[in-house]
């Protein structure tokens, strides 16, 4: 049980899977596969998929969508909504990732960048299609995928959902208390959370963010699957039915 892969939408299957290999370590696994039916999320539709791994079995899933097309544009959102925000990495040097950034085709957000605590830098910066990527540099840090972000509504409910799928409590960080620093990389003035680390037996870590201010309780999250950027998590749920939909509208699916 646990997290399979996260599956993101892409306007160019090759631009996409270039970035990630670029900035990040991925590895293309395989050759792009045609997704087709139940499989992309409507009857007759098609789409194509370039699933990348990393290093420490962390899984992308690029998919392009064939038909009908897309008519979404690449978009980068905050943090401040319901469902799923962001992907996170630890990396050797801000400063050496930032140009790969921006020479694979992503944005860099450069007004996010600040010195979080102690040792520990980070900013935000999205990959080409929008998908919003926070990158984090301390000393001894390995290079991985750190987490993947997602804003809850509740968040014991939202806990007691994931343990049904081999996630566990880990790490917990009170940022309740409103810092500069979050304002800045967040761009949300004032902004409170908490941040609750779940992580399943493979290492593999979702971070339930429980946002008091700013108060959007009642935002939809419900991504259609023409969405660009990170839009689904995969999750095996040995055998069990697992819903369409988590408590926040997170597109959820079972391996095939």
């Amino acid at each position: 049980m646990g997290l399979i892969s996260r599956r993101l939408g892409v306007v160019d299957l090759a631009r996409t899977s270039e970035f990630y290999v670029n900035c990040f370590g991925f590895s293309r696994d395989g050759d792009v596969v045609v997704l087709e039916g139940k499989d992309v999320g409507a009857v007759g539709a098609q789409a194509t998929m370039q699933r990348l791994v990393d290093a420490n079995g962390a899984v992308l899933e690029l998919i392009h969508l064939d038909q009908p097309k897309t008519t979404c544009q690449p978009k980068v959102r905050t943090i401040a909504h319901l469902g799923l925000t962001h992907l996170a990495f630890l990396i050797d040097a801000i400063d050496v990732t930032r140009p790969k950034v921006l020479e694979s085709g992503g944005k860099v957000l450069d007004h996010t960048r600040v010195n979080m605590l102690g040792e520990w830098n980070g900013m935000y910066v999205s990959d080409p299609d929008g998908t919003r990527i926070e990158i984090v540099e301390g000393t001894g840090a390995p290079f991985m995928l750190s987490h993947s972000g997602l804003t809850v509504r509740n968040l014991e409910e939202s806990i007691e959902f994931y343990k049904q799928f081999g996630f566990d409590v880990a790490e917990s960080y009170d940022m309740r208390e409103p810092q500069g620093w979050m304002a800045q990389i967040n761009e949300e003035p004032g902004i409170a959370l908490f941040a609750q680390m779940m992580r399943d037996a493979q290492g593999h870590t979702l971070q339930l963010l429980d946002i008091s201010v700013p108060d959007f309780s009642r935002d939809s999250s419900d991504l259609p699957f023409d969405s660009l950027g990170f839009f689904e998590l995969v999750i095996d749920s040995t055998g069990a039915p697992i819903p369409v939909r988590d408590p926040q509208g997170v597109r959820l699916r079972s391996p095939d």
